[in-house]
């Protein structure tokens, strides 16, 4: 295991070799979608250190190493039972939610809005009843949140924003405007996220990570702001 074969050699660990691992263990979900490059980028190591340290650890390379980091559990996620939570409270439901439900893209929504500097909180429909509540737990976080005010002031803001700054969905389905925002945005290397109801498999291809409950708001209000509440916990 990765984590242990650090513990063996920690003393001979480099500067910026103790400053990966410690990336790792942070991000571990994240780390686990990443090329070498994307983790030389994200972590502040340049990708012969990240190989270097692989090969000290006793892997034959990165992707070696990566095969090992995908058996290794979240740290971060060791401690969270709101899923269990869910369970107990909605069993007559929850077990009716699909694959996309699961408690690693619920981590991967945490550590993307963690990592931002601004995030773009965009509710529509039913879901404009849990826009105050998802804002007052944002502002918390230190952020810079914006709300949407329309496609065309919404579309000036994201201007500003910058790689890995994330735009929030919170909606039935992704609408017109919302698909226009992400279309004209895809090269920024913004982070984008959808909670809602159902989703287009067209539009699937347009977000980094959803939670496509196919459960109607007004029905499953508590399991939506019960996920929404434990998301923003883990900021």
């Amino acid at each position: 295991m990765f984590f242990l074969k650090v513990e063996g050699i920690e003393d001979e660990l480099t500067k910026s070799e103790k400053k990966l691992v410690e990336y790792i263990k942070e991000n571990l979900v994240l780390v686990k979608k990443y090329n070498v490059m994307d983790l030389a980028d994200k972590s502040g190591v340049s990708a012969p250190s990240i190989i270097r340290l692989a090969k000290k650890l006793g892997y034959s390379g990165f992707l070696d190493m990566k095969i090992d980091l995908n058996k290794s559990r979240d740290y971060l996620a060791e401690d969270n039972t709101f899923l269990e939570k869910l369970l107990d409270s909605f069993k007559d439901k929850i077990f009716a939610l699909p694959p996309t439900v699961t408690l690693e893209n619920i981590l991967v929504i945490a550590k993307y809005i963690k990592n931002s500097d601004r995030v773009m909180l965009i509710c529509e429909g039913e879901f404009l009843n849990l826009e105050r509540f998802v804002y007052s737990k944002l502002l918390t976080t230190g952020k810079n949140i914006f709300l949407n005010l329309g496609e065309e002031s919404s579309l000036k803001v994201i201007e500003t924003f910058k790689k890995d700054d994330v735009v929030l969905v919170l909606s039935g389905t992704i609408s017109k405007s919302v698909r226009n925002i992400f279309e004209s945005n895809k090269d920024k290397g913004l982070n984008t996220i959808f909670i809602g109801e159902r989703l287009k498999n067209d539009d699937r291809a347009l977000l980094d990570v959803d939670l496509d409950l196919q459960l109607s708001i007004e029905d499953s209000y508590f399991i939506y702001a019960l996920i929404l509440e434990n998301i923003l916990n883990l900021i």
